[in-house]
């Protein structure tokens, strides 16, 4: 995601932005992971299908929510931080 948003913001790829924009990434999904029960989410989601825990399929579906909680999250952050936070094009 980092790299993605590297060349979409069209910086330059260093690693001080790269290191940068992973620290972001990282910090946004410990707050979520804080504050989100996700996890819990994913689960009932699952058990909706009947699915027995530990297949394959249980464990696609139940990363569902959290993937997309976590996506959208760091979708929205990281967006809003490369609008109102200028990085160095340098």
């Amino acid at each position: 995601m980092a790299i993605f948003i590297i060349f979409l913001n069209h910086l330059p790829f260093t690693w001080v932005n790269l290191f940068e924009l992973t620290a972001e990434i990282n910090l946004i999904v410990f707050v979520a992971s804080l504050f989100i029960p996700y996890n819990a989410w994913g689960a009932s989601f699952a058990g909706l299908f009947h699915l027995k825990e530990g297949t394959v399929a249980y464990s696609l579906v139940e990363g569902i929510i959290p993937s997309v909680v976590l996506n959208t999250l760091n979708t929205f952050i990281c967006t809003g931080a490369s609008i109102f936070l200028q990085r160095s094009h340098s």
